[in-house]
């Protein structure tokens, strides 16, 4: 079952302009900076959850999405067991990305549901 929304993503056209005015104007500062698979990404807590601020780098998936401005990429769900939350999506004819789950960012399994199930939202799952 989803516990909690664990995390917001973001794409941005610049990475450390958006951190900076992030900080500004909400003192809110980065816990951490990853790169993987030619995506930059810089973690800002918030209370329990997190923003997740991703910018493309080459050729990565973000950067095919033909990036002109800043936008909320996906909204992540947080739950104890992705194998058993994916099972009941399948179960409920949801189509599921990543199955079985990768390895995100975090170091832990993630896997997106298909975004044509919620009208083009993308959801990601997360286990924590």
């Amino acid at each position: 079952m989803v516990k909690r929304i664990n995390h917001i993503g973001i794409v941005v056209k610049d990475l450390e302009d958006v951190v900076n005015k992030f900080e500004k104007a909400f003192g809110l500062k980065v816990e951490s900076y990853q790169t993987k698979n030619n995506i930059k990404a810089a973690f800002v807590a918030v209370g329990d959850g997190e923003i997740e601020f991703l910018q493309a780098e080459n050729d990565s998936d973000l950067k095919r999405s033909n990036v002109k401005h800043d936008f909320i990429h996906h909204l992540a769900f947080e739950t104890d067991d992705i194998e058993d939350e994916i099972e009941k999506m399948k179960e409920n004819g949801i189509k599921i990305v990543h199955d079985p789950p990768i390895i995100g960012l975090h170091g832990v399994k993630i896997a997106f549901v298909s975004p044509e199930n919620l009208n083009g939202l993308n959801i990601e799952l997360i286990e924590s």
